[in-house]
């Protein structure tokens, strides 16, 4: 028997909880015979991949962990949204998906987050009426393959979106030490994204100026996270750069507790992502701290050089229109 094999069966047996016979639970959720359980228990025949992928998603354990103890260098990416859900319920479950990790992250011990950012993320947005819509309305064109002629007007915000966007913003108390490295222009891509629909007659002058607005309030929100380093005065503390190169990805690694989680965001707002594989979480960390070395720190401190990076993102927005 192969040594990945053996570390697959040992990581399926410890998952199974103590009190269900495990033969007779594997056979229900592979649907195969108690013989092939068994051959398969005692490495005569190894899981398919198709089987190693189910067991995992049923029994909450991670394929990269296996590669990584099989001294394999690789890992595996998840994407939140496939072809076969609708915009909107990928849009759901991607929310969804943040706002667990979220109160993982309450909940636990011990939290340490790097991340990098050359967009506005939706999380940021969540506290912004128009903005939090933008977001949305963003996601639907990107998702449409017919959506020219979808309007900001058009894109109506669905209450099971709106209740949790609520749930977010009553569980967003922050923890642990989380260290953002922040792109000089930030906001650019997003604005561009906002003038590109209007001047497609998609948003109307109205709307633009109530988006701007948000934009603008968020600036400010960053300019009371900058001055004093915290959100939530007593559990976190946020140390803010900002990079002197242009950050081709936005990224995010995080480690709660026994839990470490790589995210990558090649779509502006859903990531793939890779959980406890750890020599890959070795690497992007190794990654972050170079990134660090030509970044400045701007939370309470470079006042100079902080007052210049938000004047410079106020000013793309007043001319969003010739950007």
């Amino acid at each position: 028997m192969d040594k990945i094999n053996k570390l697959v069966i040992s990581e399926i047996l410890k998952n199974i909880p103590r009190n269900i016979n495990p033969v007779n639970y594997l056979s229900d959720i592979l649907c195969i015979s108690n013989k092939s359980v068994y051959r398969r228990i005692k490495g005569e025949i190894p899981f398919t991949i198709t089987e190693v992928l189910k067991l995992s998603d049923k029994l909450n354990f991670s394929i990269d962990q296996i590669l990584d103890h099989g001294d394999m260098h690789r890992a595996s990416f998840i994407l939140q949204s496939d072809n076969s859900n609708s915009p909107e319920e990928s849009f759901y479950r991607m929310l969804s998906y943040y706002h667990k990790l979220m109160l993982a992250s309450n909940k636990a011990t011990y939290v340490e987050s790097f991340v990098t950012l050359n967009h506005i993320p939706v999380l940021f947005t969540v506290f912004f009426e128009r903005l939090f819509k933008f977001s949305y309305y963003q996601w639907m064109h990107h998702s449409h393959t017919n959506s020219i002629k979808y309007h900001f007007k058009d894109a109506i915000m669905p209450p099971r979106i709106l209740s949790l966007q609520k749930e977010i913003i009553a569980s967003a108390v922050y923890t642990g030490n989380i260290t953002y490295i922040l792109d000089s222009n930030m906001y650019l891509s997003t604005l561009k994204e906002i003038s590109y629909y209007y001047n497609c007659k998609l948003i109307t002058d109205k709307e633009l100026e109530s988006i701007k607005k948000d934009l603008n309030k968020l600036v400010d929100w960053f300019e009371t996270i900058l001055s004093t380093g915290v959100i939530d005065k007593e559990r976190s503390r946020m140390d803010i750069y900002l990079s002197s190169l242009n950050l081709k990805v936005s990224s995010a690694y995080n480690a709660c507790d026994d839990t470490v989680t790589s995210h990558f965001f090649i779509y502006t707002i859903d990531p793939i992502y890779t959980i406890n594989s750890l020599h890959f979480a070795r690497v992007h960390k190794k990654w972050f701290n170079t990134i660090k070395k030509y970044s400045v720190l701007i939370t309470r401190s470079n006042e100079m050089l902080r007052a210049a990076f938000l004047e410079k993102q106020r000013m793309y927005i007043e001319n969003i229109l010739n950007l």
